[in-house]
């Protein structure tokens, strides 16, 4: 079979599709001066109806944000002409995931995001209608699919540890980046705003432990929940020196 083709059965017939049969047209929905972009591909920035995307607004693109840069969030409405809405501005954000900007599930005009407010970073409830919204003690890494919980972790040790993830702020030359028992992976309760640790990066750095693992710098990266909510997944990673070749367990 020609790369280009694909196949299926159907009972006793055969269906083949070449790509030259199909025509995806492509349009640019945003303008300039300002750069615009949403975040990973593990979240959608379409909406229910598919009328509204969510999106981010910066004015540069050359370097990685600093503290104190802004982003503009909003939605382009693409039955008025795919015109950018905005919304509401955020100072937690990267070029990689963006704010973690996405809607709230269950909630039809409801979005989620990070920030940072009174000296720390935090997560948003905003109601895009109404203009109502409720500050999460927490930023998000991932929400469950009933919108009633999420994971996150600690976004200043990321901006180190691996930078391009996580968010840049006042702490971020204090923290401990070894193993402490107080860091690691959080849940929080969206609807009561309610944190805890529930994994440690303590606990992981003594579980079956090799040598290269000795004196490492430590971290947890890129959470996600399984299709029913009972389960995640995440990577332990360490490395012998900021910067330095990195080593990956996945865990679930």
């Amino acid at each position: 079979m020609p790369p280009w083709e694909a196949c299926f059965v159907t009972l006793n017939h055969k269906h083949c599709l070449s790509i030259s049969d199909v025509s995806f047209p492509i349009i640019r929905i945003t303008e300039g001066p300002y750069h615009h972009f949403f975040g990973y591909y593990d979240k959608s920035p379409w909406d229910i109806d598919g009328k509204r995307i969510l999106a981010l607004e910066v004015p540069f693109m050359e370097r990685l944000p600093k503290f104190g840069d802004k982003a503009t969030i909003g939605v382009i409405l693409t039955t008025e002409n795919f015109t950018f809405m905005p919304i509401t501005v955020t100072n937690a954000w990267n070029w990689q995931q963006g704010c973690m900007l996405q809607w709230l599930p269950g909630k039809r005009d409801h979005i989620i995001y990070n920030d940072f407010r009174d000296g720390r970073f935090v997560s948003i409830v905003m109601d895009i209608e109404s203009g109502d919204r409720y500050v999460l003690p927490s930023p998000i890494y991932a929400v469950s699919h009933d919108g009633r919980k999420a994971l996150t972790l600690n976004f200043e040790r990321l901006s180190v540890t691996r930078p391009g993830y996580g968010y840049v702020g006042a702490l971020r030359y204090k923290l401990d980046l070894r193993a402490p028992k107080d860091d690691g992976v959080f849940l929080l309760d969206i609807e009561n705003g309610d944190v805890s640790l529930i994994l440690s990066l303590a606990d992981l750095a003594k579980f079956k432990v090799r040598p290269d693992m000795k004196n490492a710098v430590y971290w947890f990266n890129h959470l996600l929940f399984n299709p029913n909510d009972e389960r995640f997944i995440f990577l332990f990673r360490w490395s012998a020196e900021i910067g330095g070749p990195r080593k990956t367990r996945l865990f679930t």
